[in-house]
């Protein structure tokens, strides 16, 4: 894994809600990789009330999960992954209306992105970096009550930017890559 934060306080920040785990048995025939695996299973995702939505039929539902955190698909799991011009992708979930891929060959995240040019763009090294730049989305966000200005806004994206480039550049490689284009309307969401 890329990213060596103590996964153990990020999952209990309540705050913040909980990660939704992805299911054993997915995330295991979705990356080749042990560690990505369990990753995925004890980790899991910050969905939701954040840009990302995992697909229901991967993940383990938890009472306290948002109902928002899932995304319903009409295709079985069992008859992924896509072919796409990179390899064969597993789809895990959604950010908008933009479905988000793993790499079983390598585990790295990709997202095919319905208002770029380029069909597909790698987001992520690895899913460690996917969950961090989802957590770091959520807590590095001004809270309301603070009555956030354009300087905080600012601040919270420098903060993210140096946090997630710390451990992955892929995330900020492209200066009109997926990431840049989203934090440049990251007070809307």
């Amino acid at each position: 894994m890329l990213v060596e934060v103590d996964w153990d306080v990020i999952v209990v920040e309540k705050a913040l809600g909980s990660p939704v785990r992805m299911r054993p048995d997915c995330a295991a025939r979705i990356w080749g990789d042990a560690a990505a695996a369990s990753f995925a299973a004890t980790v899991g995702f910050h969905c939701g009330e954040g840009p990302f939505r995992i697909l229901a039929g991967i993940s383990v539902r938890e009472s306290e999960a948002s109902a928002t955190a899932f995304q319903e698909s009409t295709i079985p799991f069992e008859a992924l992954p896509v072919d796409t011009p990179h390899g064969n992708f597993q789809p895990i979930g959604v950010i908008f209306d933009n479905q988000v891929f793993t790499d079983p060959a390598d585990g790295s995240v990709w997202i095919s992105d319905i208002d770029c040019d380029i069909e597909y763009e790698k987001m992520h090294q690895d899913v460690s970096s996917f969950a961090y730049m989802l957590y770091l989305l959520k807590a590095e966000r001004p809270r309301d009550e603070e009555d956030p200005d354009g300087l905080d806004w600012c601040e919270a994206v420098d903060s993210i930017r140096q946090k997630i480039t710390r451990w992955d550049v892929t995330p900020f490689a492209d200066a009109d890559g997926f990431w840049e284009r989203y934090l440049d309307s990251y007070p809307v969401y």
